[in-house]
């Protein structure tokens, strides 16, 4: 398994200065709980191709789709809790 590069994560965090939405964070949320795209849609109310979007607008937001790194991130910056 590769490890995560530092330099990539100081990067992220630093593109992620800006605070997320609200939709964002519980896109967030429902992401680094492990969802699937389904589930995630379901619990929101919205249809899959819209989680769907979400999801790529934080990936593009954070500059990669490596899910192990955005969660550390996200745990890091206190978005979420384990």
């Amino acid at each position: 398994m590769p490890m995560i590069n530092e330099d990539e994560e100081k990067r992220i965090r630093k593109r992620m200065s800006k605070p997320l939405t609200e939709k964002q964070f519980s896109t967030l949320v429902l992401i680094t709980d492990g969802k699937t795209n389904n589930e995630s849609a379901e619990i929101l109310g919205i249809s899959v191709k819209t989680f769907e979007k979400r999801r790529a607008d934080i990936i593009r937001r954070m500059g990669t789709s490596n899910l192990a790194l955005i969660t550390k991130v996200a745990l890091r910056r206190k978005l979420i809790s384990l």
